[in-house]
């Protein structure tokens, strides 16, 4: 692995961490601690002293300082001395999900930001001749991964969740809108914006597979708003749940995939680390 390439993914490896936030977004019965304090460390490092990121954050004026301050406020909220959407009690990790739309907010756009920067880098270096084999499949590979979960999550969080609140606003007000029910509109506003931003940026012409699961995302969100009829023998609740059927059936075959190639990268990366270390120490 050459230099460029290792400052490259230094930008992939802060994603990684910005992307797996998503699981506190996630309801699951356990959040270990070491996983925790693992993507908090990467956070940390990337933030503090001379390093890729604040060096790109620096010498790219208003767009380098406000990914700077979105990647402070997101560490702040989730990983920083006063969080407060994660709670920590000896070895629990427990996530505050009222916020898991603040959160989202921060993953999304910090993740394309994230990868936007890559993807320049690895450009960079097909043009001087750096590029080396697997980085940019790796960058694709995960980036399909990535749009898939998120967009599961995104699903799960608007049908099964902020629909449903809004039904239930929506009948104990007897139909007439509320405080409440505009609360929920809102949410459901903030999700779709989040969903059409993930999905504009999508390379769909080489991720087929993104345009058939959106195009039924797509139809959900027609019957949520009305627009369409449930299909005669099928409900609600059968039509969400094939969307998120397949978003998981994406994630379930990208997943495999990404790791595969991921391995590969990163025992790339920790053999150049090594290299480095013996070099400046026999210095």
């Amino acid at each position: 692995m050459n230099a460029k390439t290792h400052y490259a993914l230094s930008f992939y490896h802060l994603a990684l961490a910005v992307r797996d936030t998503l699981e506190y977004v996630q309801n699951r019965q356990t959040y270990p601690l070491q996983v925790f304090n693992a993507k908090k460390n990467t956070l940390e490092l990337a933030m503090n002293g001379n390093t890729p990121f604040n060096g790109f954050c620096e010498n790219n004026g208003e767009i380098g300082a406000k990914i700077k301050e979105q990647m402070k406020e997101f560490y702040d909220t989730v990983y920083g001395e006063d969080k407060t959407f994660i709670f920590v009690d000896g070895d629990k990790v427990t996530p505050d999900h009222a916020q898991n739309l603040k959160v989202l907010d921060y993953i999304v756009p910090l993740k394309q930001s994230l990868v936007n920067i890559i993807r320049a880098y690895i450009e960079d270096q097909r043009k001087d001749g750096t590029l080396e084999e697997g980085v940019e499949e790796i960058i694709d590979l995960e980036d399909k991964f990535y749009r898939a979960i998120v967009c599961m999550v995104i699903s799960d969080l608007l049908f099964n969740v902020h629909f449903v609140e809004f039904n239930k606003a929506m009948q104990e007000s007897k139909g007439q809108e509320t405080p409440q029910s505009n609360f929920c509109v809102n949410d459901i506003k903030k999700l779709l914006g989040m969903y059409e931003f993930i999905k504009q940026n999508a390379r769909s012409e080489s991720y087929p597979e993104f345009a058939v699961a959106a195009a039924k995302m797509d139809f959900g969100i027609k019957l949520m708003s009305g627009q369409s009829p449930v299909p005669n023998g099928s409900s609600f609740k059968q039509e969400f749940d094939n969307i998120l059927k397949a978003w998981y059936e994406i994630v379930a075959k990208y997943e495999p995939l990404w790791r595969e190639k991921h391995q590969i990268i990163w025992n790339q990366l920790v053999e150049f680390e090594q290299n480095a270390m013996k070099q400046n120490a026999s210095k």
